[in-house]
């Protein structure tokens, strides 16, 4: 005996219609979360690996190599083929303040998560 279609053995009214437009509206939530949930996990895996890079780069901001590396640059002692943004003040400053609202988002809405849970 062929197998019925669920909306055929199960009506085909509209509240039938509906709970099939939910269940598939649901399940398309729930793969699209896990999903993100999971590209979010591994990104901030690598973010966290990162952090020792990052730290040492706002070391070397405040540091007299970063200001002997700008005069060095200033006095063409460094070869114009050589990216030098990381001497640029505003580059660093963007960074590290894009950093920061970052981790203030981070920690809103994670705390935002576990109140709702």
């Amino acid at each position: 005996m062929p197998r019925e279609d669920a909306r055929t053995s199960q009506g085909t009214g509209a509240g039938q219609d509906d709970r099939i437009t939910r269940v598939t509206t649901m399940e398309q939530r729930l793969n699209r979360t896990r999903d993100l949930v999971d590209r979010l996990d591994a990104l901030l895996d690598e973010f966290e690996r990162n952090e020792p890079a990052r730290r040492e780069l706002s070391s070397y901001y405040s540091s007299q190599e970063w200001f002997d590396d700008v005069a060095a640059q200033e006095a063409g002692q460094i070869p114009t083929d050589v990216p030098c943004g990381v001497l640029s003040e505003d580059a660093a400053f963007d960074l590290f303040g894009d950093h920061l609202r970052t981790a203030i988002r981070m920690l809103e809405l994670g705390t935002a998560m576990v109140k709702e849970r």
